[in-house]
């Protein structure tokens, strides 16, 4: 990832979750004010992206090696909800209650994932 960029550039916004309280920063951040006019970049450090869901770091050993496991879960921002309200695929085939699982194993400074993908999605025959 190009880490020249601010935290909250590089986010993958389906889990920005907290996008729409840091709005007006933003807007602050790429248009500026009537009394401070274009680019504010001191704004960067303050628009913090927040995920809804977890993170868990683990060192530990297999047969006296040591490693670390990471788990990242995060729920998307769109389409959320109920399980029984809020169902099957949008206009643009995003699925309804979407949520993303990644597994990182850290072994002698070499990393390896696995990511795991689910969500809502009625499907009919006709």
């Amino acid at each position: 990832a190009d880490t020249s960029s601010p935290l909250w550039m590089r986010t993958d916004d389906r889990f920005f979750f907290n996008k729409h309280l840091q709005s007006d920063l933003i807007e602050f951040r790429t248009r500026g004010s009537r009394s401070q006019p274009g680019k504010q970049a001191a704004v960067d450090p303050y628009i913090l992206p927040c995920i809804f869901g977890m993170l868990e770091i683990k060192p530990t050993k297999f047969k006296n090696t040591p490693l670390t496991i990471i788990i990242i879960s995060r729920r998307s921002r769109y389409r959320g909800g109920t399980r029984y309200f809020t169902r099957g695929l949008d206009e643009d085939g995003h699925v309804a209650n979407y949520n993303e699982t990644e597994q990182v194993v850290i072994l002698n400074d070499s990393s390896s994932g696995l990511g795991g993908y689910a969500g809502s999605s009625d499907m009919q025959s006709g």
